[in-house]
């Protein structure tokens, strides 16, 4: 049966059947419809046409027109991965996924039952690199208080999208523009402890990345107690800065620090001591408060503080008894007059003794042990006074000299009853006494009074040459006196013997004579014994001897 058929579509053929006689049924017929196919199917692609797609691989719908169309796919990597499909979809991501960043040639395949086929591309581009985030700040395990801590990040992509955040696993998203603040009312509903702060970007084509950084919060704030302030808080507070004893806690502080007028001057501690001194000066007398401050690496602040008296004002001591620079003979009175409001303790010292206490506007006899104890000569008091502030005098003293006994008067030379002549003699003679006052001697038998100036120790006294001459020769008593500043008197006497020759009654002429002839008398001696040997030196001094 041969049937020609020149147009592409369905055609209906009938089949009658005639007998041998020709007879044929009109209405008895069998029919088939056929279907010329001499086309492949017809492919346009849709989308994608053109442009760059990210790391998520991008949807495709395409147009595929044939009556017996049998199977259609596409590949993106040249043919060597085909992959089937039955309606618009989506790039398999496995695929996508294996193809590097560059052009991507996208094809689809179609064929009819008939074996006939047919294919269309397009051309676009892939990127899959994801924005680069870089945190700046926060840093790892930096800790945060109760404010939002701030935040710094670089992001870095050319097709820059949206950038956010989250500190609470992604349950909240806060979009940002600019690197500024935690939102506050986020950072407030986390609790203390741990908290991940992760930070999104993504661009245009749908690639996104992240990074975060583990910070902590701690809310708790140091405590501060203030233990003791020195002296104790009963007490006046002085000139010398006081101790201070304060117990802060915090797992995580950071910083001390104090302040004396009310926060204007800070100074920071790491331990317990003193106050500044310099500090100190400037309070005034009256109230103080002293302000104590802790705060931790959190920023968490917390402080504690204490009301004290100040008096700066220090004691003054007016000496009533004894008089300064006074020479004692016996244990003195002590009277002074403490000038204070807040009078706390008097005392004295007198090196290298221990101190006795006193009462003011009282008498009160130097200790009888320090008494005893000193040797005779200069001696120092030293006063003090303090007030119930801790204030101390400033040093008084009273210089004294204790003397309790007469000068000793000794001649220790010449021996008693010694021989002068014509020459008044010296007389040695020591002296001892803590208040030496005047010094003199007395020749019995002349009513005149002979002062010398005395020293302590050794002196050498040579008698008035006039009185000496005017004493008949035999026993001469010299008396040596001295006496103290208190009017102690002391003396010693020595008797010496005067031997004066009677003078040599001879007028000036005869004197001379007799002086020629002992010369005449000498040279003849020495003509002589020339003539025999020559004269020894000690017969010169023989001669000059005689001559003499």
């Amino acid at each position: 049966l041969g049937i020609s058929v020149t147009s592409d579509g369905a055609h209906d053929v009938y089949v009658w059947l005639n007998d041998s006689l020709g007879n044929i049924n009109h209405l008895n017929y069998n029919s088939t419809q056929l279907y010329l196919d001499t086309t492949a199917p017809t492919i346009n692609i849709i989308y994608p046409i053109s442009g760059t797609f990210g790391i998520t691989a991008p949807s495709f719908i395409v147009e595929i027109d044939d009556d017996i169309l049998d199977t259609m796919w596409y590949t993106i990597d040249g043919g060597i991965t085909n992959i089937t499909f039955t309606s618009n979809g989506t790039i398999d991501q496995n695929n996508w996924t294996a193809l590097a960043n560059g052009p991507v040639t996208f094809t689809v395949y179609a064929n009819d039952t008939l074996g006939h086929m047919n294919s269309a591309s397009t051309n676009f581009d892939k990127n899959a690199d994801a924005p680069i985030i870089n945190i700046v700040s926060p840093t790892l395990d930096s800790i945060y208080g109760t404010t939002a801590p701030s935040f710094v990040v670089e992001i870095t992509d050319a097709e820059l999208d949206t950038m956010w955040y989250t500190i609470d696993g992604g349950i909240t998203n806060i979009i940002f523009t600019v690197n500024g603040t935690i939102d506050q009312n986020n950072w407030t509903a986390r609790p203390d402890g741990p908290i991940t702060v992760t930070f999104y970007a993504n661009d245009t084509l749908g690639n996104i990345s992240f990074d975060s950084v583990d910070v902590n919060k701690d809310t708790v704030v140091p405590t501060v107690n203030i233990v003791s302030i020195f002296p104790t808080l009963n007490q006046l507070l002085g000139v010398i800065s006081p101790n201070f004893t304060v117990e802060i806690d915090d797992p995580i502080l950071d910083t001390m620090w104090y302040s004396l007028d009310s926060g204007l001057t800070n100074y920071t501690f790491v331990e317990n001591g003193t106050f500044n001194q310099l500090a100190w000066d400037s309070v005034s007398n009256g109230t103080v408060t002293i302000f104590f401050y802790a705060n931790d690496l959190a920023g968490n602040e917390a402080f504690d503080f204490v009301n004290m008296r100040v008096d700066k004002d220090i004691p003054t001591i007016t000496v009533n008894l004894p008089l300064d620079d006074s020479v004692i003979g016996a244990r003195p009175y002590i009277n002074i007059t403490v000038n204070d409001a807040n009078v706390h303790e008097i005392w004295y010292i007198v090196d290298p003794y221990s101190s006795i206490t006193l009462a003011n506007n009282s008498n009160q006899q130097l200790s009888l042990s320090i008494w005893d104890a000193l040797l005779e000569g200069a001696f120092t008091i030293e006063l003090f006074a303090n007030d119930t502030a801790g204030n101390l005098n400033n040093l008084y003293t009273i210089n004294l000299i204790k003397d309790v006994s007469a000068p000793i008067v000794t001649i220790v030379h010449p021996l008693a009853n010694a021989t002068y002549s014509t020459s008044a003699p010296q007389i040695t003679v020591t002296i001892n006494d803590a208040t030496l006052d005047t010094t003199w001697y007395t020749i019995v038998g002349i009513d005149d009074t002979f002062e010398f100036i005395g020293a302590i120790g050794t002196n050498v006294i040579t008698i008035n040459q006039t009185a000496w001459n005017s004493l008949s020769n035999g026993v001469v008593t010299i008396i040596f006196h001295a006496n103290d500043s208190l009017g102690r008197p002391s003396s010693d006497s020595i008797a010496l013997e005067r031997d004066v020759p009677e003078a040599f009654d001879l007028i000036p002429l005869g004197l001379t004579i007799i002086g020629v002839v002992m010369a005449i008398v000498v040279i003849v001696i020495l003509v002589k014994r020339r003539g025999h040997h020559k004269t020894s030196n000690k017969e010169v001094k023989r001669i000059a001897g005689l001559w003499d």
